[in-house]
């Protein structure tokens, strides 16, 4: 059996930080001989530090604008990622349709990032395959701890010693 894995990378970052160490990961990934496929929604940021040339494949599947949000987006020169033209309900489908893709396939682990506009992607609820899910910017832990209460004070859901799992 080898010990090269096939990975499927998926992310709806903007540009920045955890676009940058996410570049990092992908490009020690395919370095190391594992093969790196990539699935986005069409918000997702690869003008920064585009992961194309890191991974086999790239697969973007399309999020519909809202017309609403548009109009907000529009009239004021910044605006928080809350209020960018797209619709909710379409990011959440085109993220269950690449959860559907990558459940249909051979890839043996999954690596998410966080999405620009929720943080913790809807992805998260249809994916079926091992994942690893990298949140750079975790919200309030007692927060996370009541949305997810099977997973108190167990180690395997962080990267972290147990000193820091016994704070939460």
């Amino acid at each position: 059996m080898s010990d090269k894995l096939k990975i499927a990378i998926f992310h709806n970052l903007p540009s920045g930080g955890a676009k940058r160490a996410l570049h990092g990961f992908v490009k020690y990934l395919s370095e190391t001989g594992h093969t790196v496929d990539l699935f986005i929604p069409s918000t997702a940021d690869e003008d920064f530090l585009p992961l194309t040339d890191l991974v086999r494949e790239v697969k973007v599947f399309p999020v519909k604008k809202s017309r609403f949000r548009s109009l907000v987006y529009s009239t004021f020169s910044y605006v928080p990622a809350i209020f960018k033209p797209i619709s909710f309900r379409h990011l959440e489908e085109s993220q269950k349709k690449i959860a559907e893709t990558i459940n249909n396939s051979d890839y043996q682990v999954v690596f998410s990032e966080q999405d620009q506009f929720v943080m913790a992607p809807y992805f998260l609820k249809y994916i079926e395959k091992p994942t690893v899910f990298y949140c750079q910017q975790p919200p309030e832990r007692k927060k996370y701890w009541k949305r997810f209460p099977s997973r108190r004070g167990k180690t395997d859901s962080w990267n972290h010693s147990s000193s820091y799992m016994s704070t939460m």
